[in-house]
């Protein structure tokens, strides 16, 4: 029963409970032995005056603070109830900040859990009463009965008391949800409002955060009252620096932070400040005293803003791709400024790279550095207030050099990191400047107008066409002016003329001169030092251009103000001037190129990717344009011909022309690979033009053709009616192999291979050859011509050479194993004949191995008259091309999986290649031809092929004569 109790768990803490109410203090019993007789008595006596559990009374006790539908319901007492609940979830979540307390009570339950029920309990008693014994259940007397309590069974598809409440509730969440965004959408012209008000708002608190900070210092203050009070730093370790980019990857996840102030509460906060402190205000300024205000305020500088060209990324991958690859080096770029009626624009596009910077005089170049990191994590890690601080000590060094009046007296730095496969190019801009005491305006800047006439101002457009971005103006006592070398202004204010320091000012707005000029203070008061001890004040033109009326003088806009330079302390000078994002952060920004990019230029430059990573690490000597602007003749466009213009396209190969008679059939799609079930329907469409349009669709940037040609063959015989056509066919024959520079021989005949064979020869082109058996293959290059213009003449059998290479012009062809001449091979033949019947994968390795020994063979200095090793273990780097050996042919057997390199010289009497062949052919031409194709063995009586056949017949007569000689 002890367990039964303690497993019932709603039911029986409720029971004990009950039973808990109606204990005596007189009636307890000690231990488990039962009473005397007259204690039972005493103790009956007791429990006949108490209530009974079951009783009105109890229940109506118990239902006081109980609300639940069907007991006695009161408002006070629902009150009650919720009171009692919100203390007890206080209680809880005290007891769970005071794990201590927490602890103890838990410790307490599970004591008294294992405890079992005392005999003392009155409600123990009751059960006695009832027959109850410890350890069985009550009304069983076998030991089949309960002992353990009734499972509580939740009813999930019922609806019960209560409900109906909670529905009412969702319900009108729901309705409330309807409401907001009906209010929304109402309020989308409010919202807009509110948007443009908080950019404003966001605005002035910038403004009001340089200034707070400018007075902080200026007054010896340290750190303000909040850290938002000031402008945000720039942190120097790398993980500190809030990018907030979306699109960079493997962006560090940062910790949740604490709701802050909105930026019209931060102004509102800020402005009060500046008013009680300092009596500023950034809508009337006022700083100490209205007198103060007009004597003096800080100098403030219009800062660039950055706009990087496309065509200057275009420009970047180029060269990281070509150039500099994994080096990480910084290289000088060049980027152009010039005044705007509404930003002060910099500009960086493709010319950055030039040596020598395009400039006009509305045009003005400023040096900069450029590093790209070959990595994000390098990217986001480099310490960027270091890179800083070294080029903004080599700028500071550079002025006690001559300065050039044509180049900005500052400096531009250019971090970024090119993801070249997404097109995403990440970037930050510092605009490099000197951090020191802040120069105080003694005059407001006014429009140039107000201190120089009409005239002057001409003139002083005039002579500024030649002075450079920064001169000095002396204004003579004749009203004249001179435009005389920065270099000059510290002597000239030692003689006290009227000088003015000048610069063509990139600032748009009325009062603000734009960011050169912090640079230019700096270095007048690094040079000229005299003028900060006698605290003399400088007179500034800032000369703005307009672009949109001829490069002339912007009165209205161009301002001159009066400056008076702070002394600094004798202390390094510290760098700023990294530029914020759009969110106005200090952070990167990223240029996505993939959506603005022409699609065509996007395929062309994602082909070549692949292709010049390999320079990278792997084959560094490899020339790319060579294999580029290879072009190449394919001869069939079948199943061989599709393969190898594939891997052609993967190598980069612009031009590829296929030549085929042939329609496709519904059996081609599955084994050649440019083909599709589309370009069987009907009669079939034409090999070739379907596979030129095959790849265009691949890869639009290459230059594909398909011609519908016939190729003659020996012992096809032509009638009179034909040569005319033939004699074309010939013609455009010659033409395609004289217009390649590497022909392949892929056609599914023999004889259909010694006419390009010939011409090929003829023309000394490099003809790779590849031919099909069932599970074989050859792959195979022939020989070219000698260096001189005529071919070489007939030689007499070469004898073996004690060298393991054969030169390229010695090379044998596809028919110089062969003593018998191409004759028709398709007569009498079945459909299994009639057809390419191979291993499917045999059309596949010998396609690859005929484009890679193209490529392997145009990167060999000699291209096709490179020598061919017969030795297979000979090592790449004998073999003079970077991508290894440089075999005569590949012979594959996919029977053993096995793969050998025979090498064979030119055969003097060969039906195609010989020198026989090739000046019959100069000397008849097209009638020679003819006689080839009507008359089978021709070939064979014209090099001697049909003596040395006879010749070897009598041999083997003489040699059975002698063996049955013998016999005898």
């Amino acid at each position: 029963m002890q367990r039964a109790l303690q497993k019932c768990g709603a039911s029986c803490l409720y029971i004990d409970r009950l039973f808990s109410t109606l204990n005596t203090h007189d009636g307890k019993f000690e231990g488990r032995n039962p009473p005397r007789d007259g204690q039972n008595q005493n103790n009956l006596k007791r429990l006949e005056q108490n209530d009974d559990y079951m009783s009105e009374a109890i229940l109506n006790a118990c239902a006081k603070n109980d609300v639940r539908p069907g007991l006695t319901f009161k408002h006070s007492a629902q009150r009650n109830q919720e009171l009692e609940k919100r203390k007890s979830e206080k209680d809880f979540e005290n007891r769970l900040r005071n794990p201590k307390r927490g602890r103890l009570e838990a410790e307490r339950r599970e004591e008294g859990l294992e405890k079992p029920i005392g005999e003392e309990n009155k409600g123990f008693t009751l059960l006695q009463k009832m027959g109850y014994k410890p350890g069985t259940s009550i009304g069983k007397s076998s030991s089949s009965g309960r002992t353990e309590p009734v499972p509580v069974v939740l009813k999930t598809d019922r609806q019960g008391l209560g409900r109906e409440a909670a529905l009412r509730e969702v319900e009108k969440r729901k309705i409330k949800i309807k409401a907001n965004r009906l209010d929304k959408l109402s309020d989308y012209r409010s919202q807009l409002s509110s948007k443009f008000s908080s950019k404003a708002a966001l605005k002035d608190l910038r403004l009001s955060q340089i200034t707070c900070e400018n007075l902080d210092l200026k007054n010896s203050i340290e750190s303000p009252p909040y850290p938002w009070f000031w402008r945000e730093k720039i942190k120097e370790n790398a993980e500190d620096i809030e990018t907030e980019e979306k699109d960079l990857e493997e962006e560090e996840k940062e910790e949740e932070e604490e709701e802050q102030l909105e930026p019209e509460e931060q102004l509102e906060m800020l402005t009060l400040y500046l008013r009680r402190t300092y009596f500023y205000c950034i809508w009337r300024v006022n700083h100490k005293s209205i007198r103060a205000m007009t004597e003096s305020k800080m100098l403030q500088f219009s800062p660039f803003e950055s706009s990087v060209d496309c065509t200057f990324w275009h420009k970047l991958n180029q060269i990281k791709l070509d150039e500099d690859m994994l080096e990480e080096k910084e290289r000088t770029i060049w980027g152009t400024f010039a005044h705007n009626e509404s930003s002060s624009r910099f500009s960086i596009d493709y010319s950055a790279f030039n040596e020598i910077p395009q400039f006009s005089q509305n045009k003005q170049p400023m040096r900069g550095v450029l590093v790209n990191f070959n990595t994000i994590e390098s990217f986001k890690d480099c310490d960027k207030m270091e890179i800083i601080k070294k080029h903004g000590k080599d700028l500071e060094t550079s002025w006690n050099e001559e300065i050039d009046p044509n180049i900005a007296l500052g400096k531009f730095i250019l971090i970024c990191f090119a993801d070249l496969k997404k097109y995403h190019f990440y970037y930050w801009l510092a605009f490099i400047a000197p951090k020191g005491p802040p120069a105080l305006i003694t005059k407001d800047p006014v429009p140039i107008s107000n201190i120089l006439s009409g005239e002057q101002i001409a003139l002083l457009h005039y002579l500024t066409q030649k002075s450079g971005q920064h001169f000095t103006v002396k204004l003579n006592d004749d009203d004249s002016l001179e435009i005389l070398p920065f270099d000059m202004y510290g002597q000239l204010c030692s003689t006290g003329s009227r000088v003015f320091l000048g610069f063509l000012d990139p600032g748009y707005l009325p009062d603000t001169p734009g960011w050169p000029l912090r640079t230019l203070l700096k270095v007048a008061s690094f040079r000229w030092p005299e003028l900060l001890e006698k605290a003399n004040k400088i007179g500034v033109i800032c000369l703005r251009l307009s672009s949109s009326d001829q490069e002339k003088i912007a009165a209205r806009n161009s301002v001159y103000l009066e400056v008076q330079l702070s002394k600094e302390a004798e202390i390094e000078t510290q760098w700023v001037g990294w530029e914020r994002n759009e969110r106005s952060k200090f952070g990167p920004r990223v240029a996505n190129l993939s959506k603005t990019m022409d699609p065509g230029r996007l395929a062309e430059c994602a082909v070549d990717l692949n292709l010049k990573l390999m320079k990278w690490r792997l084959l560094p000597q490899i020339d790319l344009e060579v294999i580029k602007n290879c072009s190449c003749l394919l001869l069939g466009a079948g199943t061989l011909g599709c393969a190898v213009a594939r891997v052609l396209m993967g190598w980069g190969v612009r031009k590829i022309s296929f030549v085929d008679c042939g329609n496709v059939s519904y059996s081609n799609p599955v084994r050649q690979s440019l083909f599709l079930h589309k370009h069987c329907l009907g009669a079939g469409a034409l090999k070739a033009k379907a596979a030129a349009e095959s790849l265009l669709e691949i890869f639009p940037g290459v230059d594909a053709q398909g011609i519908q040609l016939d190729i003659p063959m020996p012992g096809h015989s032509i009638t009179e009616s034909q040569h005319e056509e033939v004699k074309k066919t010939v013609q455009r024959l010659e033409e395609l192999i004289s217009s390649h520079e590497a022909i392949f021989l892929l056609t599914d005949s023999r004889e259909s291979r010694w006419l390009p064979t010939m011409l090929g020869k003829n023309h000394n082109k490099l003809v790779i050859n590849a031919a099909l058996g069932f599970d074989s293959f050859l792959v195979m290059r022939h020989g070219v011509l000698q260096a001189s213009a005529d071919p070489p003449k007939d030689s007499s059998p070469s004898t073996p050479s004690k060298q393991k290479t054969i030169d390229g012009h010695n090379l044998g062809c596809y028919f110089c194993n062969d003593v018998v001449a191409p004759r028709n091979s398709m007569l009498q033949r079945s459909l299994d004949q009639q057809c390419t019947v191979v291993r499917p994968g045999v059309s596949q390795i010998a396609a690859a191995l005929a484009a890679e020994l193209l490529v392997s063979v145009l990167q060999h200095p000699l291209r096709g008259d490179a020598p061919a090793s017969f030795d297979q273990e000979q090592s790449a780097a004998d073999s003079g091309s970077p991508l290894g050996l440089l075999p005569h042919s590949v012979r594959g057997y996919l029977a053993q999986f096995q793969i050998i390199l025979p090498a064979t010289r030119s055969f003097p009497q060969c039906a195609a290649c010989s020198s026989l062949i090739l000046n019959e052919y100069k000397d008849k031409g097209f009638d020679f031809l003819l006689q080839v194709f009507n008359s089978p063995g021709f070939l064979e009586d014209l090099t001697g092929l049909s003596e040395l056949q006879k010749n070897s017949e009598e041999a083997e007569i003489w040699a059975l004569t002698d063996s049955e000689g013998e016999m005898e």
